[in-house]
């Protein structure tokens, strides 16, 4: 034991201690074989300690009773004080004892920060009672807010911090008292008197030190500010930096929800909407500027600030919730484990980085609390003398100070390798060199000529004139590395590739962390290039919508269902119906996007596309139903369960699953029999349950069709209901059925054998199918169908306008697409009775494989149907992507045309004129 240690605990014999517990004569020597602190408050106050032992206070966490005067200052003083010390040495004990592990150790830590503050803030208010109470416009009483930022926010609190503290209040308005003065004044002053009392030195020390650099304006702003007053500042002055610390930003003490509700306020500047990589730039230079200090000063062995150390743990972390968090609840958490873990679980990092980190951090924390425990001193290195360092060594379970030191560095090395690989210096060596375009971009020349037009018509642009000088920057970083991905495309799409890249950045360059996030990320910005050369529509969207620009780096969503996906976006809004409804058009987008992303790269066919736009509407539907019911239940009740709800029923590309990226919704709403008239919702404003039906059914309209910043979600159409545009909006599955059976044409009937139930009420969608199946099954005479078909297909091609005679239609066209969509309406019509299978395939490849098992095509006919339709979807999609009219050349797709004709002359008696 060091030598000055042993005559401390020599002394301590002498006091009023427990020492008839042999428990207690152990941690005394395991905590005086390193702490100083510890050995001085044992000292300073044998009988507190010894009520807190017999108490059992230092081998399971307990609360202290206190209640000291507030109007004896030095008293109050005093009981603040040693509650700390005595509290402090309790969380040593439990921690060099084992009892404790790290996390439960800062967390103790945190939490005695917490009541102390508390029960300071309780006592201040005395001095000012003269004052009266603070009150809002409504006669409401008001409380401090006070706020932990940092360590303290994140109840992560080492053994000897700094608490950051922010004050602020709800609302202006005056106090109540006989000398009534501003809420404002009486906020500065309470502040002033709790910060005193954490913070002033008596012979029993301080509290805690007190920092209150991060309030808004820093030392030149006022001590406590009102709720608009932050939210002003934060909208409109808030730095980069102050994003960062208002991450672990919790209420600790006084008006709790009205801080929670500054908070909920505050998200937004904390937490984008996009994908932040701005946030890369701004962490990047705090961390180079710390690095320049620590190397100023020496301090290499800097356990937070050095090469692999907490804070690079911590901006690590940092970067990925400011990144995602604005997208990714689950990253908005004030705990550094929790959020390592939580990006673990998203797949931002490997499970064994998370727990490598986790392992780093536990033991540099603790270590750091070593540090600190020794003297109570807020220090991150470790002392100089070489039988403390082997104390502090031992009191880890470590032989002796090289063994530990040994592995803080393997600790260290990790931690930098991950820090690094994050922060890595823009591009740099990993991309092709790109000096001949950092000269071209800075002189204005130096591209291929027929480059210099698009260029230059956007250097001219308002957009780029008017960058501000971050925006500047980060646009000058950009092109060069743009126009070398450009000049690595296709000589045949470089021009394309090159007008679209610079509408995409013409649109997100006002939004500079955009431009950030293309630079930090090479393999991106290629991908965006490519994507730009072959798909004009992928480009449109994101140029009318850069927000999609994070789909491009964001595979969250890969393999994830489209309800999935949808369910974990819409928590994010939290019931505000206009950020549901932007969340419901960004799903949209972002799945449509990745389809056609992988569609163009040949990684899925048509087919899959078309599924895969239809499992994302249907999901959509149903969300939209949902929040429809929510809205309006909300309003006027619901109705009784045993009325049910709606049923939303697809028709034509929806109902056959064969959407394209611009499809139209053909939709039909149904709801129950045997609801009363007289029936009423259960809300405060009932309404008849057939008002709240169709009323549901306009909200359901409104919410797809409605404009808002990102454009319509649907154009929907709902001409096919029964009695088309005369008839009702809704009808009862009664009334459906009866015009199925009574009025329907054979036109519709072709219709409904491609539809399907979609979303809503499952039961009401069981009884649709019951009556689609019932309807397709009747006995028909194969001669008239066949005549009525023929005579629906020539009426449609007698309404279109004359064609260009020297293409080929892929869609209108004789023997393309609808001409293998009504071949497999009349299939279904004609043999459903006889076969349910083909009943069951709403969609055309799935009639026509049900029409090959159930031997009505021979397996070559078949074969070559469905090669054609394949063959016109596949060269429709890419005709749409690129921007083009689905139309091939005259003399293109002769095999699949004659394929589909001989067919329809098969079944219908007659080739399509």
């Amino acid at each position: 034991m060091i030598p000055e240690h042993a005559a401390a605990l020599a002394e301590l014999e002498t006091l009023p201690l427990p020492w008839d517990d042999e428990s207690f004569r152990e941690g005394v020597m395991r905590v005086g074989g390193f702490s100083r602190f510890g050995l001085d408050i044992l000292r300073r106050y044998p009988e507190a300690v010894r009520e807190r032992w017999s108490d059992g206070a230092f081998l399971t966490p307990t609360v202290p009773s206190l209640d000291p005067d507030p109007t004896d200052d030095a008293t109050l003083l005093r009981t603040l004080r040693v509650a700390r010390h005595v509290g402090m040495l309790e969380i040593l004990w439990r921690d060099v004892m084992g009892i404790s592990d790290v996390v439960s150790t800062i967390r103790e830590v945190t939490e005695l920060a917490d009541r102390l503050s508390r029960t300071a803030l309780a006592q201040a208010r005395a001095p000012l009672e003269r004052f009266g109470s603070p009150r809002d416009r409504s006669g409401r009483p008001l409380d401090l807010i006070v706020f932990g930022l940092g360590k303290l926010g994140g109840f992560e609190l080492n053994y000897s911090s700094d608490v950051d503290l922010v004050y602020a209040f709800a609302e202006a308005g005056e106090t109540d008292g006989r000398k009534s003065i501003a809420n404002e004044d009486y906020f500065r002053r309470l502040g002033t008197q709790l910060t005193r009392l954490l913070t002033h030195a008596t012979e029993d020390g301080f509290c805690y030190r007190v920092d209150l650099r991060l309030r808004p304006y820093g030392t030149a702003g006022r001590v406590a500010l009102s709720a608009a007053a932050m939210e002003h500042y934060f909208e409109r002055e808030g730095r980069s930096w102050e994003r960062y610390a208002w991450i672990k930003a919790r209420p600790i003490a006084g008006d709790l929800a009205g801080g929670d509700s500054i908070l909920e306020t505050l998200r937004p500047f904390v937490y984008r909407r996009y994908l932040d990589y701005g946030a890369f730039d701004s962490l990047r230079d705090m961390k180079a500027m710390i690095r320049a200090e620590v190397e100023r000063k020496g301090f290499t062995d800097h356990i937070k600030l050095g090469r692999g150390g907490i804070r690079e743990i911590e901006f690590f972390a940092q970067a990925f919730q400011l990144i995602r968090g604005g997208r990714e609840p689950a990253l908005r958490t004030r705990s550094l484990l929790g959020a390592l873990s939580a990006l673990a679980e998203r797949g931002e990092i490997s499970a064994e980085t998370c727990q490598q980190l986790t392992d780093a951090y536990c033991f540099l924390r603790r270590l750091e609390n070593r540090f600190q425990q020794v003297a109570d001193e807020q220090t991150h290195r470790p002392p100089d003398d070489p039988a403390l360092r082997d104390a502090i060594a031992s009191s880890l379970g470590a032989d002796g100070w090289t063994a530990l030191a040994m592995a803080w560095e393997a600790h260290r090395a990790l931690v930098a390798e991950c820090f690094e690989t994050v922060f890595a210096p823009e591009n740099g060596e990993a991309i092709p060199r790109i000096d001949r375009w950092v000269a071209a971009w800075r002189t204005g020349g130096g591209w291929p000529e027929r480059w210099s037009e698009p260029i230059e018509r956007f250097r001219a642009s308002s957009t780029v004139r008017t960058l501000e000088t971050r925006g500047r920057r980060r646009l000058d970083r950009l092109m060069p590395l743009l126009l070398e991905a450009v000049d690595q495309v296709d000589d045949a799409r470089q021009d394309d590739a090159l007008e679209r890249c610079l509408g995409v950045v013409s649109a997100v360059a006002r939004r500079s962390t955009y431009l950030a996030m293309l630079t930090e990320k090479p393999d991106l910005l290629s991908h965006l290039v490519a994507i730009c050369a072959r798909s004009h529509w992928i480009t449109d969207l994101l140029s009318r919508h850069p927000l999609m620009l994070d789909e491009l780096i964001d595979h969250r969503s890969t393999g994830e269902s489209a309800a999935a996906h949808l369910e974990r976006r819409l928590e994010t809004a939290e019931g505000d119906l206009e950020q549901e409804m932007e969340i419901l058009r960004e799903v949209r987008d972002s799945r449509a996007i990745r389809l056609a992303e992988r569609f163009l790269a040949g990684d899925c066919t048509a087919e899959a596309v078309s599924l895969g736009l239809a499992e994302t509407t249907d999901a959509l539907l149903d969300a939209i139903y949902r929040l429809a019911w929510r809205d309006l239940a909300a309003k006027h009740g619901a109705p009784a369960p045993e009325f049910g709800g709606l049923a939303i029923v697809g028709y034509g590309t929806l109902g056959g699953r064969e959407l394209s990226f611009d499809s139209d919704l053909d939709i039909v709403f149904l709801y129950g029999d045997d609801i009363p008239a007289t029936a009423m919702t259960d809300g405060d404003r009932p309404v008849a349950v057939s008002v709240f039906f169709t009323r549901l059914c306009q909200r359901i309209l409104h919410l797809l069709t409605t404009q808002t910043a990102s454009g319509k979600l649907y154009e929907v159409d709902t001409r096919l209901r029964p009695n088309g545009r005369s008839g009702l909006l809704v009808s009862s599955l009664s009334a459906f059925r009866s015009y199925q059976e009574e009025k329907a044409w054979t036109w519709e009937l072709q219709a409904l054998s491609r539809a399907r139930f979609v979303a809503g009420d499952g039961a009401i969608g069981e009884s649709f199918e019951a009556i689609r199946a019932a309807m397709l099954q009747l006995p028909r005479d194969p001669g008239q169908l066949g005549t009525d078909v023929v005579e629906m297909r020539q009426k449609m091609r007698r309404a279109r306008p004359a064609g260009d005679a020297s293409g080929f239609d892929l869609k209108h066209g004789q023997g393309a697409r609808i001409d293998l969509e009504f071949l497999t309406q009349f299939a279904r019509l004609r043999w459903s009775a006889e076969d349910p299978a083909i009943m069951n395939a709403t969609g055309t490849l799935g009639a026509l494989r049900a029409l090959q098992d159930a031997r009505r095509l021979d397996a070559e006919v078949a074969a070559g149907l469905i090669g054609a339709y394949l063959a016109y979807r596949t060269h429709t999609l890419e005709q749409a992507l690129d921007g083009r009219d689905a139309v091939a050349g005259a003399d293109a797709f002769q095999a699949e045309r004659s394929v589909v004709l001989e067919a329809w002359a098969r079944w219908l008696g007659e080739r399509a004129e």
